[in-house]
């Protein structure tokens, strides 16, 4: 689905409402969240988050939400399959269940109002990254902004852009 989020127009983060939708995401799916915009389960990845801003019609800068899940087929785990008939599996029944999640969440406004729920759901610390200059460092968590902190072995590094690494 594709969430237009028109109650934030030129938010200065518009990546903390996509980064707020992936932890609605996560809590519907009884996944975790992984920096920036991932969902997983223990039998893999689960949804993927994509935010994006455009002009409105009157020149305003708003985020576009894409949540992309993985409903079907879904070979729920042995951990949570007695739980797995309360998961929502129809697509509508999912998009209504994340709306209604993020609902509930504290306003995205900066990263401090969202952390604790992040932090709840979060599985980035050890997890490795490639930067856009090719380094690829091991994840320490996610700080302000919404921002990756990292190491290489020698330095810490913040950024805002980085792939996930499975080399």
């Amino acid at each position: 689905m594709s969430v237009l989020m028109h109650h934030y127009p030129d938010h200065p983060h518009p990546w903390l409402l996509g980064m707020a939708l992936a932890v609605a995401t996560a809590q519907v799916l009884r996944g975790n969240v992984r920096w920036p915009n991932d969902v997983y389960g223990k039998s893999g990845k689960l949804a993927g988050i994509l935010a994006e801003v455009w002009p409105d019609a009157e020149g305003r800068r708003c985020a576009v939400i894409g949540v992309g899940a993985n409903l079907r087929p879904m070979a729920w785990p042995e951990s949570i399959q007695a739980e797995a008939a309360e998961i929502p599996i129809e697509p509508l029944e999912v998009a209504q269940a994340i709306l209604a999640a993020a609902g509930k969440l504290p306003d995205p406004l900066r990263w401090e109002d969202l952390d604790p729920s992040w932090r709840e759901l979060d599985t980035t610390p050890g997890k490795r990254y490639r930067l856009p200059t090719g380094e690829v460092v091991t994840a320490i968590g996610v700080g302000p902004f919404g921002a990756l902190h990292a190491h290489d072995g020698q330095r810490q590094v913040t950024v805002y852009a980085a792939d996930a690494y499975f080399g």
